[in-house]
């Protein structure tokens, strides 16, 4: 008998897969180009979440109609050699040659430096990676408690504490969005589209897909036309989250302007934003959000 599709099966596999594309940069960059695009915001929002969520949902329906835990057989058919170039670059690129070190550099600037002593802060930064990384494997490692760990606790404790601070932001704005600067007030939606493309979510679509399609089969889902089909309901509910936190963040540091002035650092932005709607209670809410691990498909 074929099993149903039902939301509780669906939405755990659809925010593990958002919790898998919201790492580190998807923090930082949209509070920024809200702060720089201004009164251009809706234009470079737009290019933000073409490339940084419209791409990566068709890498993830590529993979869902492909049916494959191998992220190779996606390429394969331009030939073998080409497929396993491919993936190995993506895999060095969204890993450690830039977005490993990004997850745990992030977390521990906007989450735990306040915590730690002056002069000790490159220790700290050693033993938090160290602790971040080893958290990362052990929540990872099983395949089959992928969809358990993220998609039933990790991912809605985030949209929680992110739901708070748009709330409290969408209620009382803290100003009116000021002048683009800079490429946002020549070409908003093109500057747009290259942060968007930043995220490197486009090139991590091909292995998070690959792990989505193993999280499904490891709890006993082999019907191709059901896998198939859960996949693709998973990359819309995860693209629909990604697109309105983008746009809920753009739109927070589009109002931060006037209150805090233009900050480069989006991690510290969002924390001085959590503190000022939450005082104290806003700073751990913020910091204990930050330093959520970001979660790897370890199965690829």
């Amino acid at each position: 008998m074929e099993q149903k599709i039902s939301l509780s099966l669906i939405l755990p596999i659809g925010l593990m897969l958002f919790s898998f594309f919201f790492g580190a940069g998807n923090f930082i960059f949209p509070p920024v180009l809200g702060q720089l695009a201004g009164d251009n915001l809706l234009a470079a929002t737009i290019g933000f979440c073409i490339s940084g969520v419209g791409l990566p949902l068709l890498g993830i329906i590529a993979m869902a109609i492909n049916r494959s835990d191998n992220p190779d057989n996606l390429a394969s058919p331009v030939h073998p050699n080409f497929a396993k170039a491919l993936v190995v670059i993506c895999a060095l690129t969204i890993g450690p040659f830039f977005a490993i070190p990004r997850t745990a550099a992030v977390s521990f600037d906007t989450g735990i430096l306040a915590f730690v002593p002056a002069g000790y802060h490159d220790f700290g930064m050693v033993a938090y990676s160290l602790f971040f990384f080893l958290l990362t494997y052990y929540l990872s490692v099983n395949p089959s408690k992928i969809i358990d760990n993220i998609g039933k606790i990790m991912t809605p404790m985030l949209l929680v504490c992110l739901a708070i601070l748009i709330a409290f932001v969408l209620i009382d704005p803290l100003g009116p969005a000021q002048a683009a600067q800079g490429d946002y007030a020549a070409v908003p939606f093109f500057k747009g589209f290259q942060e968007g493309y930043n995220t490197m979510d486009l090139l991590a679509a091909m292995l998070f897909g690959a792990a989505t399609v193993n999280a499904i089969e490891s709890k006993g889902i082999l019907d191709h036309k059901l896998l198939t089909k859960l996949c693709i309901y998973a990359g819309i509910i995860a693209a629909t989250f990604l697109t309105l936190i983008y746009s809920s963040l753009a739109y927070t540091g589009a109002t931060s302007v006037q209150a805090f002035g233009i900050i480069s650092n989006g991690g510290q932005l969002l924390n001085q934003i959590a503190v000022h709607y939450m005082g104290n209670f806003g700073k751990i809410t913020w910091r204990s959000l930050s330093s959520l691990p970001a979660l790897p498909p370890a199965s690829v």
